[in-house]
Parts: structure tokens; sequence; C-alpha cells
């Protein structure tokens, strides 16, 4: 999170933080997810998948359970390859599909 911090707009940088959902905790449906993420704003989301790799997304709107596209420019997604090696995607600017 120190790393992925460096990218992250200053007000959301220097926040306290607050961990809103988690599987282990919260189960695992995806409308408990929608459900507790509610009312919050900008939020990052991290993943660990079973092989041990960790990736996610830094999010400035509040979650919706819809099928269309939401969000804006300072939207990105991330990786991290070995460690601290984070790897950053933001937009492209292309289209307004986040």
């Amino acid at each position: 999170m120190h790393v992925l911090s460096f990218y992250l707009p200053g007000g959301i940088r220097l926040s306290k933080w607050k961990l809103l959902y988690t599987p282990t905790e919260h189960g695992y449906s995806h409308l408990t997810f929608f459900d507790r993420l509610g009312g919050a704003g900008e939020t990052i989301l991290v993943i660990k998948d079973i092989k041990g790799s960790v990736f996610g997304a830094f999010v400035t709107e509040q979650w919706k359970n819809t099928s269309y596209f939401y969000g804006d420019g300072y939207s990105f997604v991330f990786s991290f390859r070995r460690g601290d090696d984070l790897e950053l995607y933001p937009a492209t600017g292309c289209n307004d599909l986040y």
C-alpha cells in the first residue's frame, strides 16, 4: 500500500484508510460487496489470487451493481510484478469506458 499510495491523489494519500470488505470476514457474495461499499466514494480494490499475484484498481466513484460503464479518467488498474514492483495502467483517454 505504501508503494501504491504515491500514485493516489493527495487527499486520499493523506486520509485514514478503512477496510470496507474482505471475503474472509464478510463472505463471497457480490451483493454483500456492493452493500458494504455503498456510500463509499473513492476506493482501492486489492486482490491476491491463489498463485500469489496481487492486482487491483483505484476507483473514483461509488460502486454500483450495473452492466454499464462508469468512472472517470482518474481511475486506474495496477498489478505488482515482483514484490514492490508496481505496474500502473492509467486511463488512455481514447474513450469514456472505465
